[in-house]
C-alpha cells in the first residue's frame, strides 16, 4: 500500500537537470558532501561510496553539481523515487513541489560518467 501512495508523488516529482526543482520549504536538513575523484561508484550520504555505510533519511530533494573544467553529465539519485542528470547540475525532487517529505526513508547519492571527477552532493531533507 505505500508503494500505491508514494509512486504518484514520485512520478510526480521535480526530476529534470539543470535550473528546475529550485528547493521548497519545510526542510530541516541542508547538507553537502563529497567522496574526492570518483569514476564509476556512486557517492551517498555521508560521503561514501558503499551503500551499506550511507545515511538514510526522508530527502525531499538532491543535487549533483561539477564545477571543474569541462562538462560532465552527472546524476543525482533518490532510492527509487526520483532520479535527474544533466551537464554539470542535476536537481531533482521527491514531489513535484520540492517540499520536504516525511513519509519515506532513502538513500541519496550523485554520480558522474565522464571520466574521474569530484562531485559535490547536496541534499535537504
Amino acid at each position: 500500500m505505500l508503494l500505491t501512495i508514494h509512486s504518484p508523488s514520485a512520478h510526480a516529482g521535480c526530476t529534470t537537470g539543470g535550473s528546475t526543482c529550485l528547493p521548497g520549504s519545510g526542510y530541516t536538513l541542508d547538507d553537502t558532501w563529497d567522496c574526492g575523484p570518483i569514476s564509476t561508484a556512486s557517492c551517498y550520504y555521508f560521503a561514501t561510496t558503499t551503500p551499506s555505510f550511507a545515511t538514510s533519511t526522508s530527502w525531499g530533494r538532491g543535487s549533483a553539481t561539477y564545477s571543474g573544467a569541462g562538462t560532465v553529465f552527472v546524476c543525482v539519485t533518490g532510492g527509487v523515487y526520483f532520479v535527474a542528470c544533466g551537464n554539470n547540475l542535476a536537481r531533482g525532487c521527491f514531489l513535484a513541489s520540492c517540499d520536504d517529505q516525511d513519509s519515506v526513508n532513502l538513500l541519496l547519492d550523485v554520480e558522474n560518467f565522464t571520466g574521474t571527477h569530484t562531485v559535490i552532493g547536496h541534499g535537504l531533507a
